[in-house]
């Protein structure tokens, strides 16, 4: 028993090793807070309030100062090009590699027909103080532009016109999707006629914005931005930690962190996504978090030094944060994608409604600061209870083997066994005839000299005078005399 003491301690070693290293191995494979973000040089110090990419090579930021900056590598370069305007510009929207808009402050919208190389100006004739801050096109020709003062603006003809839609109420709008060419939402933030004070405001269209309704947001915080899966699921984040989800009839309330404001949402496919924006307070910089359940639950998944502004993620998969002083962020996540149904807008992702793809497996429930799933932990962590075991098993029989002799030769035959010649085996050198326990006290115990005590055999005393147990002694057979061994021998003379 106690040899297998040891070897039984190192199994046990090697399977708590094992298992330590499999736990966090299966966190570092698939746990989205892991995910690494890679800073890009855009080459600009301006702040960027928009971006978006239309595959993972081309995409577009804009910002402050009449700011646009364009890649066509996935970001590893960026070079800018030449907007004409001097005003900020807050959102960008391309429908393919070649057609784009793109809105800011006094209400000015441009429009590019050869992917950015050339801009030209199609609205902005308002006060410079006035802004559009969201667009969301569906196709080339059908397009929505919202802003501040309830500014809601159309155009059916590819922005070579644009007219005025507009909504009960007072608000300023800050983004707008649309599903198709009668489906749509803007958010912003305003006054209800129906009740006092200050709401997030969630207006809805079913006519392509003929008319809007309010949808309740059940908030009172500005609502920033907007991203529509389909019809039936949608989220929208803003102000105070404030993140909503929609189910098709309502809209359910996360409010996360009062010290997070969230400029930006956007999901690629109806599980993962992301949400970007800035820390209030004393600490100020940026704050990224991830959800893998469709918004259910979230987690923080990073900061920055600088405030974050808006996101876009291509239906790969891979993701771009821009921020303030020109700041530009990108991860890319593996696996397959559901590329989103919903069409281009201001810093969504263009897909066309009718593709698909399979759809990912969905990860395990995430909780904040946990998005790993724990199947595979304890997948990972019972091969590592296994390799643990086996090790242990291979320890034990080296120990084992390694107390024991080899033998000397092959087998002997199978066969009756025989005495060898005398003569042929001598005694060792080292032989000595057992020595036979004390006798117990009050019972002396003869043992007399000759061949008989070479044969001794083991038997069980009966209990004696000074004790109480039987104990287990080396008695030889009867001698010539006649008497046991256990009585007193005769006296000389008797």
């Amino acid at each position: 028993m106690k040899r297998l003491v040891l070897p039984f301690t190192l199994a046990v070693l090697v399977t708590s090793c094992a298992c330590a290293l499999t736990a966090p191995l299966a966190t570092a494979l698939l746990s989205p807070g892991d995910a690494q973000w890679t800073t890009q040089t855009t080459g600009t110090s301006q702040n960027l309030w928009g971006v978006q990419f239309v595959d993972d090579h081309g995409g577009w930021a804009v910002g402050s100062g009449g700011t646009i900056v364009h890649t066509a590598d996935g970001g590893t370069t960026w070079s800018e090009q030449p907007s004409g305007v001097h005003v900020p510009l807050y959102a960008v929207c391309f429908v393919d590699a070649l057609n784009g808009w793109v809105v800011g402050g006094g209400n000015t919208i441009l429009h590019t027909t050869d992917g950015g190389a050339s801009w030209t100006q199609q609205h902005g004739s308002e006060p410079a103080d006035d802004y559009l801050s969201g667009v969301s096109f569906t196709d080339l020709q059908h397009g929505w532009a919202v802003g501040d003062y309830s500014t809601i603006l159309h155009t059916a003809n590819g922005g070579t016109t644009w007219t005025s839609q507009t909504a009960t109420g007072t608000w300023d709008l800050s983004d707008v999707t649309f599903l198709d060419t009668s489906t749509g939402w803007a958010v912003g933030s305003g006054v209800d006629p129906a009740s006092p004070g200050g709401v997030g405001a969630i207006l809805y269209t079913t006519d392509g914005g003929t008319s809007w309704n309010q949808q309740d947001s059940g908030t009172k915080q500005p609502i920033a931005a907007i991203d529509m899966f389909n019809q039936s699921l949608g989220w929208v984040v803003g102000d105070g930690g404030t993140v909503l989800r929609y189910n098709g009839s309502i809209w359910a309330w996360h409010t996360l962190a009062s010290h997070e404001s969230f400029a930006d949402v956007a999901f690629y496919d109806s599980l993962t996504g992301w949400a970007v924006g800035a820390t209030k307070g004393d600490q100020s910089g940026g704050v990224i978090i991830y959800s893998t359940d469709g918004g259910n639950s979230w987690y923080d998944q990073s900061t920055t030094d600088k405030a974050l502004n808006a996101v876009a993620v291509t239906p790969s998969g891979r993701a771009w944060l821009v921020g303030e002083g020109g700041a530009v962020y990108t991860t890319d996540l593996s696996g397959p994608a559901q590329p989103s149904s919903n069409p281009s807008q201001g810093t969504g992702v263009p897909a066309s409604p009718t593709s698909a793809t399979a759809s990912p497996m969905p990860m395990g429930p995430a909780g904040k600061g946990n998005g790993t799933p724990w199947s595979l932990i304890i997948g990972l962590a019972a091969a590592g209870v296994v390799i643990g075991a086996v090790a242990g098993y291979v320890i034990i029989r080296a120990m084992q083997r390694r107390g024991q002799q080899p033998p000397a030769g092959p087998p002997a035959p199978a066969g009756p066994l025989t005495p060898p010649p005398p003569g042929t085996l001598p005694a060792p050198a080292a032989w000595r005839p057992p020595t036979p326990p004390p006798p117990a006290p009050g019972r002396p115990m003869a043992i007399p000299p000759g061949p008989a005590a070479d044969a001794a055999a083991t038997r069980v005393l009966p209990p004696t005078e000074a004790g109480t147990e039987a104990a287990t002694q080396v008695a030889p057979p009867l001698d010539t005399s006649g008497k046991a061994p256990d009585e007193p021998p005769t006296a000389p003379g008797a």
